[in-house]
């Protein structure tokens, strides 16, 4: 990446940081509200200041194309997770401090995207010839139910193979199944109010408690009491809920400590939920694809005591209908609601696609890598034949869907050489 590039990517991506893209209230034209569609407009703006052509999916998603033949899919998004923790810097607002680039998008995934459009851009300019018709694919519902894939399967035609900036290096070839769900317990003993959690697919950094019958407490370990409002808050520290172990999780938290104060009717919702590798519902276990996790996302009170929780299963071994039967065994037909599932990822190491990734990774980083497989879930299972490629490295945590996000400038430029050759390797004729 040059200067010029630099520069120019640069202004780019700091348009698209400041658009606060979070699912919001839906609007004409705006199905996830008004800072999702700018920052949609804002990528179709830039796509075609870099010479793409663009469509607009009705506000659902909107396409970026360049070249002729069998399409190729690049498949990123441009909303973003909600805010949370204290942050160094605006969270919307691309700062950078120390030659490191910090800012709510800038890994997940609009940095990666745009670095996806520019590397394109200049292999057109040095004379390069696309062997395939590029499309990049902009979602707009990616973090919170991909009804932007849904629309765009309705009213266009997706590609057969393509990747998404929106995994990890070098080459994601298997992702764990995703299924989240809500449980639903009975009318709860002793609180009157309960709030924890921003997403199904975010470690909780926060929960409140108020007691409806407070004569039993006393001190809790990690837990704030306010007697004067009879209130209980934990707090703990957010992460991706495909790695709940980076996090610290404060619905668990006040669990714990409901367990305390009513052990009859928490103890045993507190012993079946805090275990991240999933002993206490049952599906502890690994295969190849990894472990699998349970992150609690969210808690709230109705009629009912609800907690959605994400459970990542392994890919080869376990199937949905598992992880259902089991989750029915252990809680109750009752208990277990409605579920969304993500099959898992898997394309062979040895195809084609996969192995001109690897190549163009190896080739930027001097190293002998090979696939991986995943807990994350992207785009690529939008795809018969797709894979994550980056824009994560294992040697650096950017922090992914926790306070101050970011990215060095040392490691965009890293992840832009190798968006370059990947592209190069996939969808462009060799020079003569």
């Amino acid at each position: 990446m040059n200067k010029e590039i630099f520069k120019n990517f640069y202004n780019s991506l700091s348009r698209l940081i400041s658009c606060p893209s979070v699912e919001g209230k839906p609007q004409k034209n705006a199905p996830f509200g008004k800072g999702v569609r700018d920052a949609l407009d804002v990528t179709l703006d830039i796509a075609k200041s870099l010479g793409y052509s663009t469509i607009d999916h009705d506000g659902y998603c909107g396409v970026a194309e360049v070249g002729e033949g069998e399409p190729f899919a690049i498949l990123g998004h441009v909303d973003v997770v909600p805010i949370s923790g204290e942050w160094y810097t605006p969270p919307f607002t691309l700062t950078t401090l120390d030659d490191v680039m910090y800012g709510r998008g800038v890994s997940d995934d609009k940095g990666p995207l745009l670095a996806c459009m520019y590397a394109t851009r200049q292999l057109l300019d040095e004379g390069y010839i696309p062997s395939r018709r590029i499309r990049f694919i902009i979602g707009c519902n990616e973090e919170s139910g991909w009804k932007c894939i849904d629309h765009f399967n309705e009213v266009d035609s997706m590609p057969l193979e393509g990747f998404t900036p929106d995994g990890s290096f070098p080459v994601v070839y298997c992702e764990k199944g995703i299924c989240q769900l809500t449980l639903h317990f009975p009318a709860p003993v002793g609180i009157s109010h309960v709030d924890g959690g921003k997403r199904a697919n975010m470690v909780a950094d926060e929960c409140v408690c108020t007691l409806s019958r407070p004569s039993a407490y006393g001190s809790i370990e990690g837990v704030e009491i306010s007697s004067n409002r009879l209130t209980l808050s934990a707090r703990g520290k957010s992460s991706h809920g495909a790695h709940p172990e980076l996090g610290d999780n404060a619905i668990v938290k006040m669990l714990g400590a409901l367990s305390k104060l009513y052990p009859d009717y928490y103890l045993p919702i507190y012993n079946a939920l805090k275990d991240i590798y999933a002993s206490g519902i049952g599906l502890a276990g690994e295969d190849d694809s990894g472990k699998c996790t349970l992150c609690v996302g969210q808690i709230s009170l109705s009629n009912t005591l609800d907690i959605t929780i994400d459970i990542r299963y392994p890919a080869i071994t376990y199937t949905i209908g598992k992880c259902i039967d089991t989750l029915r065994d252990t809680f109750g037909v009752d208990v277990v609601g409605e579920y969304r599932d993500q099959p898992p990822l898997y394309v062979p190491k040895d195809t084609p696609l996969v192995k001109s990734l690897l190549q163009a990774y190896n080739k930027v980083t001097g190293l002998n890598a090979k696939p991986i497989a995943i807990g994350g879930g992207t785009y690529a299972r939008a795809l018969e034949r797709g894979v994550a490629f980056g824009g994560e490295f294992s040697d650096y945590d950017t922090h992914m869907h926790e306070p101050n996000e970011r990215m060095p400038i040392s490691v965009l430029e890293k992840m832009y050489d190798i968006y370059y050759e990947g592209i190069k390797n996939t969808c462009f004729y060799p020079l003569d």
